[in-house]
């Protein structure tokens, strides 16, 4: 089956992602909806054509029932194109900030206080005005979200030697059945690969920085623990613990300070959280020694059959999209995929 841009119908537009436009598109041959993520060739740099070749390697390596799938790659004269999963649900960021200006509305309403809910955010001083403030999710329903990042982030590390380096609340989609995906692996590299260099350059997004990376140090996986660290006070808070309008405050809050934490969390979540977000790399622990302590016992037991569960069992059939000759074709293996990407890839 000849496979070109016409065999895909574009709905809409659902996205920027890393150095590319994200659409909703159908896959007119089987009718199945699909991600394509674009990355236009017009003024496009060699360093940007290689990192896209990195990201659907990348993607190509990481299978992980967390993770949004893979199914391809393709080229037009203009376009390079990446075909994945398209993930129904809501994003983690739209739900910690729609929870967060629900209660912040709800709380101004009963006690008389006329101030803009945007304002409160912005400032980031929830503490001045709602010392109690309970944040966007149960410790629960947070902790069960962190259990499935850190599952997906220790197979990165440890089974696939790679590192995110964008761990944000937009990277990450809760999906109808409130379980966590990843997204968006623009900024991912292999560690100890030829592109290590990398690991030097400062990438992702500010608030979810690690120290290392605000002091341009050299940086590991480490950086992605650190990010989780701030998606879990996120999500248990309502508010990311370092912000600021002006930049380098954030840079110096990162550095220097240490977070704050409201009076209704239980001794435990702080100490997560607290590890998460230890300042020094060589101290802060990896998610093998997360996974060790008493706070995680539960979670993992009951979502179990998602840690350390690969996406696709063996037979699981997937469609992927071959670059040169830009041919459509069922495989069932890794090794096949591989085999039908590499032209492409290297």
């Amino acid at each position: 089956m000849i496979c070109t841009i016409n065999d895909f119908k574009i709905i809409e537009k659902i996205g920027e992602g890393s150095f590319g436009t994200v659409y909703l598109a159908l896959f007119k041959p089987t009718g199945e909806r699909v991600a394509l993520k674009r990355t236009r060739k017009d003024g496009t740099t060699e360093k940007v054509i290689e990192r896209f070749k990195r990201e659907a390697h990348i993607m190509l390596r990481v299978q992980h029932p967390s993770a949004v799938r893979f199914f391809g790659a393709f080229e037009t004269e203009t376009s390079l194109f990446i075909v994945m999963e398209y993930v129904e649900g809501k994003t983690l960021s739209s739900i910690v900030w729609d929870s967060s200006r629900k209660f912040i509305q709800d709380c101004f309403a009963a006690n008389g206080i006329n101030r803009n809910v945007e304002e409160f955010l912005a400032n980031n001083n929830w503490k001045e005005i709602v010392p109690d403030f309970c944040g966007a999710l149960p410790e629960s329903n947070a902790l069960r979200h962190f259990v499935e990042l850190a599952s997906i982030l220790k197979h990165l590390h440890r089974e696939k030697k790679v590192v995110h380096r964008d761990i944000k609340l937009e990277n990450i989609i809760i999906d109808p059945c409130g379980h966590l995906r990843l997204i968006d692996f623009g900024f991912s590299n292999i560690e100890g690969s030829s592109n290590s260099s990398l690991f030097e350059t400062a990438c992702g997004t500010v608030n979810y920085a690690a120290p290392e990376v605000i002091k341009r140090e050299l940086y590991s996986h480490k950086v992605d623990v650190w990010s989780s660290g701030i998606i879990l006070y996120a999500m248990v808070t309502g508010k990311l613990p370092f912000f600021h309008e002006n930049l380098q405050e954030t840079y110096r809050q990162i550095v220097n300070d240490e977070p704050c934490f409201p009076s209704h969390l239980s001794p435990q979540m702080v100490e997560l959280i607290s590890l998460l977000l230890t300042k020094s790399p060589e101290k802060r622990p990896s998610f093998d020694q997360i996974f060790n302590l008493p706070i995680m016992a539960n979670a993992v037991q009951e979502y179990s059959d998602l840690v350390n569960f690969l996406l696709y069992p063996p037979g699981h059939d997937m469609t992927v999209v071959c670059d040169y000759g830009k041919i459509m074709k069922k495989v069932s293996s890794r090794a096949q995929k591989e085999k039908l990407l590499k032209e492409f890839l290297l």
